[in-house]
């Protein structure tokens, strides 16, 4: 999908659609306009730049492709959901999509919860995996899982698309990284170790289930976890 904006539009009707206060917006203005997003003449209006379209024209892009993900997945568009308590959890293939909705998907995402799935090293090494914001994630991980191998390495799981998986450790490691996590992990027991000192409050965490095969996590370790993070 696609579309074209060339928007014109005041402070005050900003901020009453946002609901926020005047000098907020007008802080914000000053920032948009540092990114070459948005041109304002003092005491005008705000409008879009050819970059900030196009900026607008993604965002919006992604907004429809999820609301339209969310609708077919049988939630109405007049459910009771929160949109800043939407979290990805999935097993296998599912358990890629939620580490990949960190990596290009966090601004829909509070958090997320994958089982028997790493990013892949293709994606990680071409600097694909690139979050807006820190993103907390708790893996599940079998070290006895032959399909998608506790340590890692090449993998023909997806037919014609040969990947590298990092590896549970690895993956751990890079989530942690990514969110600029400091200090060693804390053994929680279960096999969960968690980083908790990480850039706005997230935490990193990767549930090793010893003998365990390709299989999904603990639903009640992995609601725990999520149900503390909503959107900023």
């Amino acid at each position: 999908m696609s579309a074209i904006l060339n928007l014109y539009v005041l402070i005050y009707i900003i901020a009453a659609a946002l609901g926020v206060k005047m000098p907020s917006v007008a802080k914000a203005m000053i920032e948009l306009k540092k990114l070459g997003l948005v041109t304002q003449e003092p005491y005008s209006g705000v409008e879009l730049t050819e970059e900030g379209q196009r900026a607008a024209a993604m965002i919006l892009n992604r907004h429809i492709l999820l609301k339209g993900f969310l609708i077919k997945l049988g939630v109405s568009e007049k459910a009771c959901v929160d949109p800043k308590r939407i979290y990805a959890a999935g097993f296998s293939m599912g358990g890629g999509f939620s580490n990949y909705a960190g990596c290009f998907l966090s601004e829909y995402f509070a958090a997320a919860a994958p089982s028997a799935f790493d990013l892949s090293e293709e994606i990680v090494n071409a600097g694909k995996c690139s979050p807006a914001r820190a993103f907390p994630i708790l893996n599940f991980r079998g070290t006895n899982d032959f399909v998608v191998n506790y340590d890692g390495g090449y993998s023909s799981i997806v037919s014609g698309k040969p990947i590298t998986f990092l590896g549970a450790q690895k993956n751990f490691e890079k989530w942690a990284e990514l969110n600029g996590c400091s200090e060693e992990p804390v053994d929680k027991g279960n096999g969960c170790k968690y980083y908790e000192n990480c850039r706005d409050g997230v935490q990193v965490g990767l549930c090793t289930i010893q003998g365990g095969g390709h299989s999904e996590g603990d639903g009640k370790t992995a609601w725990d976890f999520v149900k503390q993070f909503r959107l900023p």
